[in-house]
Order: structure tokens, then C-alpha cells, then sequence
């Protein structure tokens, strides 16, 4: 049976706990783990990419469910923070109370 890309996130999430903070470790050992076979194909990796589909954006979201939602591997409390910080500033930033004032 073919793993979702849940199922395969999920996995990253539990084997690498600095995955949980940084979606580029995430990334990282996504490839590693189900793109790429040599050292060779890692300097290939934007061909691969091309060629699997895989985007970071993807498997940022995909993670951001797993914790969120589903509120497992969670990343660490100061790493939280400062995603909720961020989300918070892109909220006030495109709000449109806000975009309707500056003009």
C-alpha cells in the first residue's frame, strides 16, 4: 500500500524531533529519506523536485495539520511562540481594517 504524504510527514515528525521546529530539516530529511538514494541525487534534488512534485510549501502544511489539528509532535514551546507571533503580525498586516486605513 502506497503511503500518503501524511503518513510520510508523520514519520519524519516522530524519527527527527528537530524536524518538529524547522520545515526545512523537515525538508531535508524528506528527501533524504524517500527521494533521494547517493549523495549524487541530493546535488540533483531540484530536478527531483521537479520531477516527484514535492514543494516545501506542501509539506509545510502538511506538518502544521499533524500539529495543529491532530496535536501530535509537537515542536518545541519557543518555536511555537514565535510561529504564533508571526501568524498574528500576517493577520494584522492583511486585514482588511487595516489595508482600508492606509489608503
Amino acid at each position: 500500500m502506497k503511503k500518503k504524504i501524511k503518513d510520510k510527514v508523520e514519520l519524519m515528525l516522530e524519527k527527527y524531533p528537530r524536524a518538529r521546529n524547522s520545515d526545512i530539516e523537515l525538508y531535508i530529511k524528506y528527501l533524504q529519506h524517500y527521494a533521494c538514494q547517493t549523495e549524487e541525487e541530493m546535488l540533483l534534488i531540484r530536478k527531483i523536485l521537479e520531477m516527484w512534485g514535492i514543494n516545501i510549501a506542501g509539506l509545510t502544511r502538511v506538518r502544521a495539520n499533524i500539529q495543529n489539528d491532530d496535536g501530535k509532535f509537537l515542536s518545541d514551546k519557543k518555536i511555537k511562540k514565535l510561529r504564533e507571533a508571526k501568524e498574528e503580525d500576517c493577520r494584522e498586516e492583511f486585514s482588511p481594517i487595516n489595508n482600508w486605513t492606509r489608503y
